[in-house]
């Protein structure tokens, strides 16, 4: 007798151990980021020509890939670097610090806009040097400024690629001058440009066509010629050495859909580019997959002084998909929840899914307030 009490104790506190706990989960509206070898509904690789050695077309927002061609090639980069660079500045320093300009930044070889030692800029002017004239002077102040000398800052950029999965990036300096230990492919560089434009000073500059710094003595002209002919376009960096040939990263937004294209090695970048966006422009739309208030389900609770609450999604889930595609979704949830829970709890997940592919998701939320409810041994085991 004992020892069949023992194992009814034992199988109690099992159960009450392994019971799921009761979370929060999902904080807002997310997108499903794609892994590296998501093609999404793409396999007709004849679909864009391209003369680069290497190009990729990505839906920014997911990180879908729309087309490629040698994407995972290993090339130098050129000035498509400033890209990272632009980056680790804007999440380091303040816009409107000053910076004095020390004998490291000055002369540097390649482009330039003519920095003077011992003048004073602010790091928005520089960053401005830096994107629209690919000033590599504008680079290497920049970096030491943020990190003392160029090695720490090129560790930095590093650092921040390891972070966004940039796994066959490699940085030496922060303008893109040939290095062996300089390197990115088409993917690595879509991801990095898609983060970046998340930037809304980024974009900002980027997608300026003129600007004068310096008290007006520099007048500086993106060299993006897009920026002029093709609609929607936002920016981001072109480049060239005798290296790594000409290179291009560029977004466009329109009608809600933002995509963004990479050639490296290209000896047709501007029709490239512009063949490669139609194609996405033409291949996706923006849709709103989910409205707020849509799902409303009844889910069961323990523990507490009520059985169930109502439960909802309180946010729209706007997407890009292929044109025309199936959307369905899917809750995700415990199976049974426990007390207490309070009306904006998050309570599990509405799932959704674009012909077969989960494009991201939104909180399900409570509308009820459970309060707990102690219940005796035999109640709890019941329950």
């Amino acid at each position: 007798m004992k020892f069949q009490v023992v194992i009814f104790a034992v199988f109690i506190a099992a159960v009450l151990l392994l019971a799921p706990v009761y979370g929060n989960g999902v904080a807002d509206a997310e997108y499903v980021f794609a892994a590296a070898n998501d093609i999404y509904g793409f396999e007709n690789d004849s679909a864009v020509k391209t003369s680069a050695q290497s190009a990729l077309l990505m839906d920014a927002d997911s990180g879908r890939v729309l087309y490629a061609k040698n994407e995972n090639t290993i090339l130098p980069m050129a000035s498509t670097t400033k890209i990272m660079t632009a980056v680790i500045i804007l999440e380091t320093l303040d816009m409107n610090s000053e910076i004095k300009v020390t004998k490291e930044s000055v002369g540097i070889e390649g482009s330039s806009i003519y920095l003077m030692e011992g003048e004073t800029l602010t790091v928005s002017e520089l960053l401005y040097g830096l994107l629209l004239r690919s000033g590599n002077d504008a680079a290497n102040a920049l970096a030491v400024a943020c990190a003392g000398n160029i090695e720490n800052f090129a560790n930095m950029m590093n650092r921040k690629a390891e972070e966004l999965g940039l796994t066959h990036t490699r940085f030496a300096n922060p303008s893109g001058l040939p290095d062996e230990n300089h390197h990115t492919t088409a993917y690595d560089l879509a991801v990095l440009a898609s983060y970046a434009i998340k930037n809304p000073d980024f974009v900002k500059i980027t997608s300026t066509l003129r600007a004068t710094i310096s008290d007006g003595s520099r007048y500086l002209v993106n060299r993006n010629i897009l920026l002029r002919s093709y609609e929607g376009m936002i920016g981001v960096k072109t480049g060239y050495t005798s290296a790594a040939g000409r290179c291009l990263v560029t977004a466009a937004k329109r009608d809600g859909v933002t995509l963004v294209a990479v050639t490296l090695n290209d000896g047709n970048i501007w029709n490239d580019h512009t063949a490669m966006l139609d194609y996405g422009f033409g291949f996706l739309e923006s849709v709103t997959a989910l409205k707020a208030g849509e799902v409303v389900t009844e889910m069961p609770v323990t523990g507490g002084k009520a059985a169930s609450i109502t439960a909802s999604n309180t946010t729209d889930f706007i997407c890009s998909v292929p044109k025309g595609a199936t959307i369905y979704i899917t809750i995700a949830s415990k199976k049974i929840l426990y007390a207490p829970i309070s009306v904006g709890d998050i309570v599990g997940e509405v799932v959704i899914y674009a012909d077969g592919i989960r494009v991201g998701s939104v909180p399900l939320v409570s509308s009820d307030n459970v309060k707990y409810k102690k219940l005796n041994f035999f109640e709890r085991f019941l329950d």
